[in-house]
């Protein structure tokens, strides 16, 4: 017995049959960025219910001084990670045979880079505020999280093997059951301490379940081995990227910390709703990036004439996808914290219909400090960031004191819009990025 199918089941088979024999990279780029997007968007699905449920149930003043510890954590995570991330996948593309060599030193590295993260986070938060116990307690506790970094080497593994579906499965299901006991936690009425705990749960979680999977698509971890040569070499070109990071982290975060010397933790928890609905929208460009990284530094390798082809169309991709949903979210944005949030948090709307153009720039600059660490211009990316940086906290200073929430809403925005269109054009070394940014041909 014959079963009939129709002429476009035949022609759609043998189209889908030659993409994946003559294009197997495009098909492995498409099937990896398919895992980060549907893990992205159930974090967000899932993340936006959770935030939002969370935040009426503590109110603008838990919630601010939440934000306000996890401020101080995310301001030294990059301490705590090396800026080892792109260095390291890189390395394990280029140089597969001494792959248990690089991921042995970039643990060991990381285990002391957490550490030492942890205690600055402490010893920051009693130097700016020595009389708030209650975030000295919150941001310690908090900082036991960055222990679990180390277990990042092993995403930068997968990473470089375009194998993602291994690490969403790891967070995303940390994830999840930590959404799962939120839920209990609002349900029971648990107080703040509670919630704190669980943000080190989902770090411990993910790491275990991450190893798990290495050691059993891979091989053990006693295969790696630390060795000095590999580990000063990973030092010596991560540097850059240590201090840009950390200059990165000093942008999207410095925003809460100096808001509280001059406003309420009712005002800062206003604050926080409008960035976390921002900050939603940065895994675009860092799904994308991270994606098309090892296929861009193969190219670089091979041919930079097709590698800049790539770079400009990526460019210009990316600032028109950033560009409209940043004006859909604009134009909505009173009404969709009225619709989330209530009353209590009205005056976000306002702040996110400024704040939300920062991801059109984050996304631009995102996409350009992976194309540097690819072009080994690490220097480069570190005076831009820098630039930034420094633009972002003099704009705080200046125009928080008068303007309140609003002042470090212009003073996101416009210091990124610095970095992405401006800043570039006076390096020698990056001129071309800012040019292929602002949509003009190399």
């Amino acid at each position: 017995m014959k079963f009939f199918v129709p002429p476009w089941f035949n022609s759609t088979l043998n189209y889908a049959k030659n993409i994946s024999s003559s294009k197997p990279n495009i098909l492995k780029i498409a099937i990896n960025l398919s895992w980060i997007f549907f893990d992205k968007a159930l974090r967000i699905i899932i993340g936006l219910f959770i935030g939002v449920w969370i935040a009426r149930y503590l109110g603008p003043g838990q919630l601010g001084q939440l934000n306000y510890s996890i401020s101080f954590i995310a301001l030294v995570t990059t301490i705590a990670t090396l800026g080892l991330n792109s260095v390291v996948v890189r390395r394990l593309i280029v140089k597969p045979e001494a792959a248990t060599i690089t991921i042995g030193s970039a643990f060991f590295l990381q285990i002391i880079g957490s550490l030492l993260a942890w205690c600055v986070a402490i010893l920051a938060a009693h130097i700016i505020r020595p009389n708030d116990q209650i975030s000295l307690l919150l941001i310690t506790i908090l900082g036991i999280s960055l222990i679990f970094k180390p277990s990042e080497t092993v995403r930068y593994w997968f990473e470089s093997r375009v194998q993602s579906k291994y690490f969403v499965i790891a967070e995303g299901g940390a994830f999840l059951i930590s959404a799962l006991l939120k839920c209990a936690l609002i349900l029971t009425s648990a107080p703040l301490i509670f919630f704190v705990l669980l943000v080190v749960l989902e770090a411990a979680v993910s790491a275990g379940v991450l190893i798990y999977f290495y050691t059993s698509t891979t091989g053990p971890l006693k295969s790696w081995h630390y060795q000095k040569e590999t580990a000063n070499d990973l030092l010596s070109n991560c540097w850059p990227i240590i201090l840009s990071g950390l200059c990165v982290s000093i942008n999207m975060n410095a925003d809460k910390i100096i808001l509280r010397e001059y406003v309420s933790l009712e005002e800062l928890g206003v604050y926080a709703v409008a960035s976390s609905l921002v900050v939603t929208w940065y895994f675009l460009p860092m799904a994308f990036g991270g994606s098309i990284a090892p296929r861009l530094t193969e190219l670089y390798i091979k041919n930079k004439e097709l590698y800049f082809t790539y770079a400009r169309l990526a460019y210009l991709f990316f600032s028109l996808g950033s560009a409209t949903l940043a004006l859909a979210i604009c134009i909505l944005s009173k009404p969709i914290i009225k619709f989330l949030y209530g009353d209590a948090y009205a005056n976000a709307g306002q702040v996110l219909s400024i704040m939300i153009w920062g991801v059109v720039f984050v996304s631009i600059v995102s996409l350009r400090g992976r194309l540097l660490i690819i072009e080994t211009n690490q220097k480069a990316l570190l005076i831009l960031v820098f630039w930034g940086t420094t633009t972002n906290i003099f704009l705080i200073f200046c125009l928080t004191p008068y303007y309140g929430l609003l002042g470090a809403a212009y003073s996101f925005s416009i210091s990124w819009a610095l970095n992405a269109f401006v800043f570039p054009l006076f390096l020698p070394s990056t001129r071309h990025h800012g040019i292929m940014a602002l949509g003009i041909k190399r």
